[in-house]
């Protein structure tokens, strides 16, 4: 704890914009730029807290990259991200209260956790590719008093069977 504390103070005080433990992002410095770049051969965004993150404006991943963690970006103001097509987990509230607009997953993404997409005021449309992606209560939420939010996915797919169950409480319309 000690080793990673320091890690985190040496961060902050000098001209680096990430700090990584082997191929794993765990920490971004605040306020060091708009649009955080990850470096080729990280696979995945550690666990983080959602504190202090508001100036990030994108983000960038590299093919490869797998997992993306807990509170990972919640609540920045990234307006739009592209996925990799090798991302496979969207864990807790990774991308909650954001300001994406529209966001595609990968057909490689077997699950999206609770509360990844809640309080995306912005989120209108929502592309599931894959058919039997696994969408744990309540990711995606969309707006309760506003327009509606577009999932569009396979007819048949767990997506259709996710705005089936909840797209009336959420105002969520399957295309």
């Amino acid at each position: 704890k000690e080793r990673f504390e320091e890690q985190v103070k040496a961060l902050e005080a000098g001209d680096e914009e990430a700090l990584y433990v082997d191929n794993w992002l765990i920490r971004y410095k605040e306020g060091f730029a708009e649009t955080l770049y990850l470096k080729k051969g990280t696979v995945g965004v550690a666990d983080m807290n959602s504190f202090h993150k508001r100036y990030l404006k994108g983000v960038a991943f590299p093919e490869g990259l797998r997992y993306i963690g807990s509170e990972a970006f919640e609540r920045t103001d990234i307006k739009s991200v592209k996925l990799p097509e090798t991302l496979e987990l969207l864990k807790r509230s990774a991308f909650r209260g954001t300001k994406i607009n529209e966001i595609t997953l990968p057909a490689s993404v077997k699950r999206v956790d609770q509360w990844v997409f809640m309080d995306c005021e912005a989120l209108d449309r929502i592309t599931v590719e894959g058919e039997k992606t696994q969408i744990v209560w309540p990711a995606i939420t969309g707006h309760r008093n506003a327009s509606p939010t577009i999932v569009e996915a396979p007819t048949g797919s767990t997506a259709q069977a996710y705005c089936e169950k909840y797209g009336k409480k959420y105002n969520l319309i399957f295309e």
